[in-house]
């Protein structure tokens, strides 16, 4: 072992101290006394109680081995390492999650990345989103879980998605919204008291009469079929009727 620091932590610090030193990782097998020794240690370390599934993804981005893995913004868990899937198609990620931590992932969550940096330029200016510098420099994946689901499986495979939108975590409410040329997908925010709880996920194109008439716009007050996205953690502000 020798010393290491980066974005993620600082590790190996004993070596400062001691020197390098060579540790070990038992197994099962054959007494034998003679081995080669690996100048890193293994990429998966899975203690007594965490847990270890896999992440399938189209690509890897920017995520490194060492990564962090969030549940609502606190590190839980690491990037243990990657390979393509065996028709080299998907990259498969290995995730652990610390032992503490292993009960909030569940058999319905949903992954996705949160590396890098991301801008919105429109007309009311530009908004810059970084999640942060440790997750632009090494990568990083956040999830959410629905709550009273049961608890994830050790190994179990997840989608990796790309980003926050196309993970679609929360409940999904139909509405009909005024028609009007300011409703975008996936920007027009939902608020409640001033904090945003959702986004518009869904616009329903409108049905027509025979007439060629857009139902919707028959009427005095035009309307348009739309559907809201509720974040989980935010659902208890609605309350259907």
């Amino acid at each position: 072992m020798q010393p290491s620091a980066s974005l993620a932590g600082v590790s190996g610090l004993d070596a400062i101290v001691s020197g390098n030193y060579i540790t070990l990782l038992p197994g099962e097998g054959d007494f034998v006394d003679e081995f080669i020794a690996e100048e890193d240690p293994p990429a998966i370390t899975v203690s007594d109680g965490d847990l270890l599934i896999r992440l399938i993804s189209d690509d890897i981005g920017s995520i490194t081995v060492g990564a962090s893995v969030y549940f609502r913004k606190v590190p839980v868990g690491n990037i243990a390492d990657y390979r393509f899937t065996k028709d080299q198609k998907k990259i498969e990620i290995d995730v652990v999650i610390n032992q503490k931590y292993a009960h909030l992932v569940k058999k319905e969550s949903r992954f996705w990345n949160i590396s890098g940096i991301s801008a919105d330029v429109n007309l009311q200016g530009i908004k810059i989103n970084m999640d942060s510098l440790a997750s632009v420099v090494q990568g990083a994946v956040a999830f959410d879980s629905p709550d009273n689901m049961e608890i994830a499986e050790q190994g179990q495979k997840f989608e990796l998605y790309p980003d926050l939108k196309s993970a679609k975590r929360g409940i999904e409410i139909n509405v009909k919204l005024p028609l009007t040329h300011n409703l975008k997908i996936n920007e027009t925010g939902v608020f409640h008291q001033n904090v945003q709880i959702g986004m518009l996920s869904q616009l329903k194109l409108p049905q027509v009469k025979d007439n060629g008439v857009p139902q919707q716009e028959s009427g005095q007050h035009k309307q348009i079929d739309g559907v809201l996205l509720i974040d989980q953690v935010m659902k208890i502000y609605y309350v259907p009727n």
